[in-house]
């Protein structure tokens, strides 16, 4: 139907038709500008705090194609997009700050939004909501930060924080793809992710039970258990089929534990108390981890399975990084961290790139 404008306070004459007249929040009206929305509209929250004191219901929410998706975004004072968050605090009166659970829910697009104290799920999806975008938000504080159900189709979550919930990050059993997104200091960071396209450069750590519980492909992250100040028993457990280029150390179980996985490539391992891999034993070492012998100078050992793992004095400690993944707090990048000899981690990087491109194979 058209855009639709609000802030705390509002401004002009309040008639949320533009940025200079933004409507004033009240739960009534927030829920009135949702339900007003259509394929193609936005909803621009200027980046106040909004207390709810019930559910948000996103029922009658759609979009009708990724051109012309329902959008939910966060703004600055100005009305600019510049990554700013507009916070939605369930304030524990909400069971689900943005309740997505009847069907129908497609082509929707939320962005640059803080959501907290939720008793249930900060986000509720399910039934058959196909094609939503969730981007650069943080869920945080609520008993899950999303959770989406299995008839959830082709979710997309970029650039998402998922910290300090309760039970899980994020959980959803649809088909999805999680990039660029972190999640910790929950009981799971990622939990039943199946049937998906990869977790790729993700940072999971310091999840109390597990970083993740059941996945498809983990591709070029960095789990790791002590983080944060929580000793994760486990690094990457239970039905996940692929690991590829991941970094996985410092838990206090084992590092990759899968009773299904199929292949495991490629991925550092380090300080896992009760080992690195554990596979079904009738995978031959050639499905396992395989770095080039030629590491073993610089801190590597073929275990017996094939594997080859980095031990504590080796230049190669701390070298398995996805490169531009930074440390959230020093925002330095992992690869300089570990006191590792400079040449071996050139070294080590060029042998990894062969080794996935196949080169000496």
């Amino acid at each position: 139907m058209a855009d639709w404008f609000m802030s705390l306070a509002g401004a002009g004459g309040a008639t949320g038709a533009d940025w200079a007249n933004r409507e004033a929040f009240s739960q009534a009206a927030l829920q009135a500008a949702i339900d007003q929305l259509t394929g193609g509209d936005i909803l621009y929250l200027e980046d106040d705090t909004y207390t709810l004191s019930a559910n948000l219901d996103l029922d009658v929410l759609a979009g009708t194609a990724y051109n012309a998706m329902a959008q939910i975004l966060g703004v600055n004072s100005s009305g600019a997009d510049d990554g700013s968050r507009a916070i939605i605090d369930g304030n524990s009166a909400a069971s689900d700050c943005l309740d997505m659970g009847t069907a129908g829910k497609d082509y929707i697009h939320i962005k640059n939004l803080e959501i907290i104290n939720a008793t249930a799920n900060g986000i509720f999806t399910s039934t058959n909501s196909i094609n939503c975008i969730f981007e650069n938000l943080d869920c945080n504080n609520n008993n899950m930060g999303i959770s989406s159900q299995t008839t959830t189709y082709y979710a997309k979550y970029m650039n998402c924080s998922f910290n300090n919930n309760s039970h899980t990050g994020l959980y959803n059993t649809g088909t999805c793809s999680i990039r660029y997104c972190n999640s910790s200091n929950n009981q799971y960071g990622f939990n039943s992710i199946a049937n998906t396209a990869p977790i790729t450069h993700c940072l999971i750590y310091g999840n109390s039970v597990a970083n993740i519980l059941n996945a498809s492909i983990i591709e070029n992250c960095t789990i790791d258990g002590t983080r944060g100040g929580t000793n994760t028993p486990t690094g990457v457990s239970a039905n996940t089929y692929s690991s590829f280029n991941n970094r996985i150390t410092n838990h206090s179980g084992w590092g990759f534990n899968s009773g299904l996985a199929t292949a495991a490539d490629n991925n550092y391992y380090y300080a896992n108390t009760s080992g690195d891999i554990d596979v079904p034993s009738t995978y031959s070492p050639a499905t396992y981890d395989r770095l080039s012998a030629a590491n073993s100078a610089d801190g590597y050992t073929d275990a017996s399975t094939g594997d080859y793992t980095l031990t504590a004095g080796g230049d190669g400690v701390g070298v398995a990084i996805p490169i531009g993944l930074t440390d959230e707090t020093t925002n330095v990048s992992y690869i300089t961290q570990g006191g590792m000899n400079p040449l071996a981690v050139v070294i080590a990087l060029i042998a990894g790139t062969l080794n996935l491109l196949g080169v000496g194979r």
